[in-house]
C-alpha cells in the first residue's frame, strides 16, 4: 500500500505545482539509484511511512542519503501496524 500512498501524494503535488521525483518516477528496468542524483537537488523528503517501509533496503538507503545531503525528513504516517501499533514501533525490522 505504501506506493499507493506514495502515487497519491506525488500526484497531489504535481497538482499543486510542486516539483517532486520519487521511484515511481523511475521505469521499470531501471535503476533505482538515479533517485540519489535527485535527492542532491531537494529541499525536503517526505517518508510515506508504512509497515513495508522498514522493510525495504531502498527505503533505508534513501533515507541515509537524504540526511547526508542535509535533507530535512518530513514522516508522513499512512498505514499503522495489524494491532494498530505505529510502523516501526515493534522493533525486528530491517532497520
Amino acid at each position: 500500500l505504501g506506493m499507493q500512498y506514495c502515487q497519491i501524494v506525488v500526484r497531489q503535488l504535481e497538482r499543486a505545482g510542486i516539483q517532486c521525483f520519487s521511484g515511481l518516477h523511475v521505469a521499470g528496468g531501471n535503476n533505482w539509484r538515479i533517485y540519489f542524483e535527485k535527492l542532491q537537488k531537494a529541499d525536503v523528503m517526505l517518508a510515506i511511512m508504512s509497515p513495508a517501509f522498514f522493510e525495504s533496503g531502498p527505503c533505508f538507503e534513501e533515507q541515509v542519503e537524504a540526511r547526508h545531503h542535509g535533507l530535512k525528513v518530513i514522516p508522513l504516517l499512512f498505514q499503522l501496524e495489524e494491532d494498530g501499533s505505529p510502523p516501526g514501533s515493534k522493533g525486528g525490522q530491517k532497520w
